[in-house]
C-alpha cells in the first residue's frame, strides 16, 4: 500500500458551505525507498462543486471512481516524473445516513481496502494523504457515497528518475547501509551532486556527459567507483575525485581518487583521443604547477614538471630466447640533470672536428660540457684545444679512429641540489607503516634518522617534534 495519511482536519463550516479555503499543512511521511520532497504553493486541484470538466463537476455518484492526470491539471509545473504527491481532501455537501467514505491511489493498481477519509452527516470534513501515482503518472479517487470532493496540493515527490526544478537543490548529511548508493546527473553545473558520509555498495554503473558518483565499496564489490562516459557530444571524465577525502579520512593535499585492488586495477580510465587517467595541481590562483597523465596516443606516461620515485628506473626488454625470463635495465642516476651524445670520428692531419647534434645544443647549458675522446687502433696523444655548443676541435699526435662521449647539463638545471627539504616519506596517520616498497638501506635509513621505529612503526617523538602530528589533526 502507497497512501499514507498523516492527520486529520475538522472544519465548523455548515454543510452547504462554498468557501473551503486552501489549507497549508505539515508533510510528515515514512516511506520504504527515500525519495525528495518538492513544496510548491498550495494550488486547488480538483472541486467538483464546479463547472463539469476533467478538474471540476459534476459532483461524485455513489461508488463511482475516477482518475486524474495530476500533471496535466490546473497546478502548473508539476513534473511527469513524480512518484507521489502530497494531497488534502475535503469532502462537501453530502447527506449519507450511514456514512461512507472516500480512497485514493495510485492509478491502474487494485483499489486498497482502506479509506482516505470518512464521512457522516454533518460539516465538511478533511484529511491530508500522501498518495503515489501509478506507472501513467496519474491517480484514482473512489466515493462510496455521493458527495462534493475538493482536492488541494502542496507538492510532490521524486526519486532517482526525476528532475528537480530550477532554483531547486538537494543535499544529504549523514550516513547510509552498505546497500545505499546515491548519484547525480551533472548538466551544466559545476558539481553534480554534494554528499557527506555516504556508504554504498557499487559494481557496475554506466554514466554519460560527465555524469557524477560517489560510492564506497565493501567486500565482494567488483569496484568501488566505476564511470564511463559514452556522450557522443558531451565531454569529461566519469568519475571526479576532490582533493580532502581518502579512504573515509580526510586527507588535505592529496590525489583525487585513490584505487585499491588486489587483483587488476586499481583506477583503470579508457578513452579513444585523450588520456586515460590524469590529473593537476594548482595553486591558489588556478595556476597550474604539476600535470601528468597515464596512457593517451603519444605516451604511456607523461609528465608535465618532475618525475620521482623511491626506487631505481628500468627499461625492460624481452629475453630472446627464454620465454621465462626478461632483460631489465636500470636508468643511470647522478647528482644532475645530465645530457650526452657520443659517436666515432677520424684525425686527418692531426686535427678532427665534431659538430655538435642540433638537440643537444637546444637542451644544454652553455658552460659544463665535458668531452671524453678515446684513440682507436694505436696509441696517440689526443687534446681537445676548443669546445662550444656549436662544435668541438680535437688534435693528436697521429692520424687514427677515437670514440667520443660528449656529457653536458640540462638547460635550466644548472644549479640542480641534490639534497634539499622534502616531504616525501612523512607518514600519512600515526597509525602507518613502513612501506614494504622500500630497499633495506631506505627501511634503514628512515629508522636511523627517527621516522620510523625498528618495529616499523610511526616514531611519535619525532611526529610531535616536526608537528607532524598537528598537520594529522586538522586533515581528520
Amino acid at each position: 500500500m502507497r497512501i499514507i495519511l498523516s492527520f486529520l482536519l475538522a472544519s465548523t463550516l455548515s454543510a452547504f458551505a462554498q468557501n473551503i479555503p486552501l489549507q497549508n499543512w505539515p508533510v510528515a511521511a515514512t516511506r520504504t525507498n527515500a525519495l525528495a520532497f518538492v513544496a510548491v504553493t498550495p494550488c486547488r486541484l480538483v472541486d467538483t462543486r464546479n463547472p463539469s470538466g476533467p478538474f471540476g463537476g459534476p459532483s461524485y455518484a455513489a461508488l463511482e471512481t475516477r482518475t486524474y492526470d495530476v500533471a496535466a491539471g490546473p497546478c502548473t509545473g508539476l513534473p511527469l516524473t513524480a512518484q507521489s504527491y502530497s494531497l488534502n481532501f475535503t469532502i462537501v455537501n453530502y447527506n449519507v445516513a450511514s456514512g461512507s467514505y472516500i480512497t485514493a491511489w495510485a492509478a491502474g493498481t487494485t483499489r486498497p481496502n482502506v479509506s482516505s477519509v470518512n464521512f457522516g452527516t454533518g460539516v465538511p470534513v478533511a484529511n491530508a494523504s500522501i498518495v503515489a501515482t501509478g506507472a501513467s503518472g496519474q491517480i484514482s479517487v473512489f466515493a462510496g457515497g455521493a458527495t462534493d470532493i475538493i482536492i488541494d496540493l502542496n507538492g510532490y515527490f521524486i526519486g532517482g528518475a526525476g528532475t528537480l526544478p530550477a532554483g531547486k537543490s538537494f543535499r544529504m548529511t549523514g550516513s547510509m547501509d552498505d546497500s545505499g548508493v546515491i548519484y547525480g546527473i551533472n548538466g551544466s553545473s559545476v558539481s553534480g551532486i554534494y554528499t557527506t558520509g555516504v556508504l554504498g555498495t557499487l559494481t557496475t554503473l554506466n554514466l554519460t556527459d560527465g555524469s557524477g558518483v560517489m560510492g564506497y565499496t565493501t567486500a565482494g564489490a567488483t569496484w568501488g567507483v566505476k564511470g564511463f562516459n559514452s556522450g557522443t557530444t558531451g565531454f569529461g571524465g566519469g568519475v571526479l575525485g576532490i582533493s580532502g577525502a581518502r579512504s573515509g579520512t580526510a586527507i588535505g593535499n592529496l590525489a583525487g581518487v585513490r584505487g585499491e585492488s588486489q587483483l587488476g586495477f586499481g583506477v583503470l580510465g579508457n578513452t579513444n583521443n585523450a588520456a586515460g587517467v590524469g590529473g593537476t595541481y594548482n595553486d591558489a590562483n588556478g595556476n597550474i604547477l604539476r600535470s601528468g597523465y597515464l596512457a593517451n596516443n603519444t605516451y604511456a606516461v607523461y609528465a608535465a614538471g618532475d618525475l620521482a620515485a623511491s626506487g631505481t628506473k628500468f627499461f625492460v626488454d624481452p629475453h630472446p630466447s627464454d620465454a621465462t625470463k626478461v632483460i631489465r635495465f636500470a636508468a643511470l642516476e647522478g647528482p644532475e640533470a645530465g645530457t650526452y651524445f657520443r659517436g666515432r670520428g677520424r684525425f686527418v692531419h692531426g686535427r678532427a672536428v665534431i659538430d655538435v647534434p642540433e638537440a643537444f645544443r637546444m637542451t644544454t647549458e652553455e658552460e659544463g660540457m665535458t668531452v671524453h675522446l678515446t684513440p682507436i687502433g694505436g696509441l696517440a696523444m689526443v687534446a681537445v684545444t676548443q669546445q662550444s655548443l656549436d662544435h668541438i676541435e680535437a688534435e693528436a699526435s697521429k692520424d687514427v679512429e677515437f670514440s667520443y662521449v660528449v656529457y653536458g647539463v640540462r638547460r635550466g638545471y644548472k644549479d640542480f641540489q641534490p639534497i634539499r627539504d622534502g616531504v616525501e616519506f612523512i607518514p600519512d596517520s600515526p597509525t602507518a607503516k613502513l612501506p614494504a616498497y622500500l630497499n633495506e638501506e631506505q627501511k634503514k635509513r628512515l629508522i636511523d634518522n627517527g621516522t620510523y621505529n625498528s618495529d616499523g612503526t610511526v616514531n611519535l617523538g619525532t611526529a610531535v617534534k616536526l608537528g607532524w602530528d598537528k598537520a594529522w589533526r586538522e586533515q581528520r
